[in-house]
């Protein structure tokens, strides 16, 4: 994107754990490697990144319901 003249980088995103995921060990490695491939971004073009991420509780129905929550970091 940069070499086509972007001066920087916008990452809409919608992480989200299922409501089984409980592990906080797992749910720390997934938002660290999300916010290493954003760095991984602004490296590999040379600009700036701005992510954002949802926010909340969201029911999904995949043969049953189960709760989507999204979470959202600033570092």
């Amino acid at each position: 994107m940069a070499l086509r003249g972007a001066d920087i980088l916008l990452y809409p995103t919608a992480i989200s754990w299922g409501s089984e995921e409980h592990d906080p060990e797992e749910r720390q490695r997934q938002r660290d490697s999300w916010i290493l491939i954003q760095r991984a971004h602004a490296i590999a073009n040379g600009i700036p990144v701005a992510v954002c991420n949802r926010v909340g509780f969201e029911p999904v129905t995949v043969g049953f319901t189960v709760k989507s929550e999204t979470w959202a970091h600033n570092p």
